[in-house]
């Protein structure tokens, strides 16, 4: 009993230690893994591309249940999901910009964690908290990570509990809004990528049609001043044709119905 009184502490602090070794390396990579992803977002340029590749590389990395990226429709106001990994959750197709889950986005401006607002509502027994919480649970998230550029929310990035039951961390968060900024900042420069990319397509046709049409007039032209020039080339034979027929008609009585059929032809 002494013995394992004196050596207990020690055997506890050495698995304490080695578990969190193990925790801290699985952090590691996985934090390595979603700046190498950051790095990546700047060489795609289409922003459904972006949302697939973050959503698959966090829910992978992480080892969480689920990822679900909502995109911002400038014109209708509401956030549609564009990407879900894995597919097939039943998550709803979109988040109206009058759910309180947005205005608390924009105000707090940063993550919005599960467990804490729980902890928030018990507290202070806020109906909008309340709200909030429930509108999360109807996503089924954690998480909800807003991506900002400019104070402008874009996406909104929902993420699912850890397959280990773990809770998240600050430093989870901190890497996830790190991520976030990238994540806005790379759809924003695809967008202007495929927008541009789409004028110059339009303009692209344009130039086509307009150069179909001049090679058309061209043709037109080509015609024109052949058809001129053939016309010249044959009015010369039949004017003196003509005026030779029409002399005989009028001196020679001789086939007439000859020379009446050659003047009408001509």
């Amino acid at each position: 009993m002494a013995a394992l009184g004196a050596t207990g502490p020690f055997v506890y602090l050495f698995l304490k230690n080695k578990a969190e070794g193990i925790l801290l390396r699985e952090q590691h990579v996985y934090q390595t893994t979603l700046k190498n992803a950051a790095v990546d977002l700047t060489r795609i340029r289409n922003p459904q591309k972006i949302f697939d590749f973050i959503s698959q590389t966090i829910t992978e990395s992480v080892k969480i249940s689920f990822t679900a990226i909502y995109f911002l429709d400038t014109k209708t106001g509401k956030f549609n999901l564009k990407s879900l990994v894995p597919a097939g959750n039943g998550h709803p197709e979109s988040i109206e910009d009058s759910d309180p889950l947005i205005p608390a986005l924009l105000v707090k401006q940063e993550s919005i964690v599960l467990e804490e607002t729980k902890q928030e509502a018990d507290m202070d027994k806020n109906k909008a908290t309340f709200e909030i919480i429930k509108q999360m649970e109807k996503l089924r998230a954690a998480v909800i990570v807003p991506c900002f550029l400019e104070n402008r929310l874009l996406n909104i990035i929902v993420l699912g509990q850890k397959l280990s039951g773990k809770s998240y961390t600050q430093e989870d968060i901190d890497n996830f809004s790190t991520l976030a900024e990238e994540v806005s900042l790379a759809t924003e420069n695809a967008l202007l990528y495929e927008k541009i990319e789409n004028e110059v397509r339009a303009k692209t046709e344009e130039l086509i049609a307009v150069q179909k049409e001049l090679v058309h007039a061209e043709k037109l032209a080509t015609v024109g001043t052949l058809a001129g020039g053939v016309a010249h080339e044959i009015n010369n034979p039949l004017t003196a044709i003509l005026t030779n027929v029409q002399m005989l008609l009028s001196d020679n009585e001789l086939d007439r119905e000859s020379l009446e059929m050659i003047e009408e032809a001509t």
